[in-house]
């Protein structure tokens, strides 16, 4: 009954992360459930039941994650720990050995704190999620020590010209020459139906002007084909020293073509530029709804 969920259904790249770690969770139940209806103690014994299952488990999820990776979804390496898991579990918490009780309770203490791994991974994913949620109107937190976590780009986390926006950290962002350059926030809270403008404040160090573009899109458009015109975009002119820009979140609603845009879906937010003639460098001092 479980095993189509493998292939069909389930969290698309669009989706949140939370969403997709408890989704992954489902690798546990599967194998520990599938470990509990064969039961392999039936035919094997001490160590061979070990790892006679182990393998039979590898083998059956690296099956999967290569047909995942065939099917055009997301193949993680990762699941095959979680396959372990659930197949363990069942193994420590389920056979009743005869002999070597000391051993039993290893082997069940040591799969227990796995399990609680996984789990605490999932809560620390949760936990963050619901952070960026309570932290609106400000749309990123600069405080935190790993920008990755949130963004896709050259940036990083500093402390140049935070003072001019009362803070303590900006964002440094990393402008080459390619085609398109620039970052990401990829890790966002998604409703925005209670406010009306998105206030970016930008620091340009340099004696030129900066063109840069800002893009929003929401769950739907990294559903679709990525249209140019299913999204919103605007030009802004990053002049020398500190800019602060206000957007009216209604020019976002409107912008896709045919549809409106949905406010409580956010997904992305980019800041970008075009062909630099030389590579540059800006800084993100504040980013908030208002």
């Amino acid at each position: 009954m479980l095993l189509p969920l493998f292939f069909i259904g389930g969290p698309d790249w669009a989706d949140g992360p939370f969403y997709k770690a408890l989704w992954n969770l489902g690798h546990i139940l599967f194998f520990g459930l599938l470990t509990l209806v064969l039961q392999p103690q039936r035919w094997l014994g001490g160590w061979r039941l070990v790892t006679v299952t182990t393998g039979a488990v590898l083998v059956a999820g690296g099956l999967i994650e290569w047909l995942q990776g065939s099917l055009d979804r997301a193949a993680d390496w990762h699941d095959m720990g979680r396959n372990l898991i659930g197949a363990w579990l069942v193994l420590a918490w389920a056979h009743r050995p005869r002999r070597s009780a000391t051993g039993v309770g290893l082997a069940r203490l040591l799969v227990t704190a796995l399990l609680l791994w996984e789990l605490g991974l999932v809560a620390v994913i949760g936990l963050r999620q619901w952070q960026l949620a309570i932290q609106l109107p400000l749309l990123y937190d600069f405080a935190q020590p790993d920008p990755q976590r949130f963004w896709d780009g050259q940036v990083q986390r500093s402390t140049r010209y935070s003072g001019l926006s009362d803070r303590e950290f900006s964002l440094r962002v990393e402008l080459d020459t390619e085609r398109y350059s620039g970052a990401s926030l990829d890790n966002l809270a998604s409703d925005w139906r209670d406010y009306r403008h998105l206030v970016l404040i930008l620091y340009n160090p340099d004696q030129d002007p900066l063109a840069m573009t800002l893009r929003i899109n929401d769950r739907a458009h990294d559903r679709g084909n990525n249209a140019y015109e299913d999204r919103f975009h605007t030009r802004l002119v990053v002049a020398p020293g500190l800019n602060r820009f206000a957007v009216p979140l209604t020019d976002v609603q409107q912008a896709p073509a045919g549809r409106a845009m949905a406010m409580d879906a956010i997904r992305r937010l980019l800041l970008f530029t075009s062909r630099q003639p030389a590579p540059r460098t800006v800084y993100l001092l504040d980013l908030r709804l208002q």
